[in-house]
């Protein structure tokens, strides 16, 4: 189901956490581009306990400016993950950083719950640069309900999922890319060595790009039976062509019944990536060749 732009829940304001906005009035007069990707996910009040979880995160940032490059990148994987990476590139005044938190706390008794938050900036001023942002979030935990003979167990979690998309460009070479991905899948299976019986799925993308080429803005929403939404919103302001921020909610349940034992695998998948770039003709050869590292370094969504 395509999501189409509509007007904001004025009351939603105090429900989301506020993500810095783009104004006119803040933005260098110089020729530049911003770019900001926000992401943040939170699964709570689970029926059942897991059996095992994980955490895992993927992060990078990269700066290439004509005379130099530079990047930094991260790998973690524990139950509880948190850092800040960064790169700049100082001749081309172009920076690019990754900030996030990821938690998965599933306690033998006791409230359960998951929360992932990533943000993705970059920036750049002058003629030529450019710069990567992304960070990709992965929580995984296992089920196993057994439920007596004759009767039902229940498997069932909550969720709220929140992103927010800022991109600014001035000049016609110049170019702000802003992405956000989040999806929730449960599989089930009779046992661990054989494929899902079912995947119930629940997934949201955005993408919005302040450029001179003429680019269409992206907002999908999908969800199976299992889930039930109880409030959607998401909103795109343009200012002008150069000029966008996009905000989306989404918060609701999953829920489905059980009359014989199951597998279940619950996979929580986060992405955010903000690229900024600004070639001028006699350099943009230089840095294509440059550029290829951000490919290998990053991964790039359409």
């Amino acid at each position: 189901m395509n999501i189409h732009p509509k007007f904001r829940v004025g009351w939603l304001l105090f429900t989301v956490p506020f993500v810095s906005t783009l104004s006119v009035s803040v933005v260098p007069s110089r020729a530049a581009t911003l770019s900001s990707a926000t992401t943040l996910v939170n699964l709570t009040n689970f029926s059942t306990n897991a059996e095992s979880s994980s955490v895992s995160v993927d992060t990078a940032a990269l700066a290439i400016s004509p005379v130099e490059s530079t990047s930094d990148s991260d790998i973690l994987d524990d139950l509880l993950v948190e850092d800040f990476i960064s790169a700049e590139a100082v001749d081309g005044s172009v920076a690019a950083t990754a900030d996030f938190t990821t938690v998965a706390f599933f306690p033998a008794s006791g409230s359960s719950f998951t929360s992932s938050e990533t943000d993705n900036e970059a920036f750049g001023i002058g003629e030529s640069y450019f710069g990567q942002s992304y960070t990709e979030s992965t929580v995984l935990a296992n089920f196993f309900l057994n439920p007596a003979t004759g009767s039902t167990q229940i498997f069932s979690f909550d969720f709220n999922i929140f992103w927010g998309l800022e991109t600014f460009a001035t000049e016609f070479y110049e170019a702000s890319t802003a992405i956000a991905d989040a999806s929730l899948i449960v599989c089930g299976r009779v046992s661990l060595e054989e494929n899902p019986l079912f995947c119930d799925t629940l997934s949201t993308f955005g993408k919005i790009e302040s450029s001179n080429a003429n680019v269409v803005d992206k907002f999908t929403f999908q969800q199976s039976d299992a889930f039930s939404v109880y409030l959607l919103n998401n909103t795109l302001i343009s200012e002008a062509p150069n000029v966008k921020q996009a905000d989306f909610f989404v918060l609701g349940s999953y829920l489905r019944e059980f009359t014989a034992p199951i597998y279940l695998t619950l996979t929580e998948v986060q992405y955010s990536e903000s690229v900024v770039s600004a070639p001028e003709p006699s350099v943009t050869v230089a840095l294509l060749g440059l550029s290829a590292v951000a490919v290998a370094l990053g991964k790039k969504k359409k």
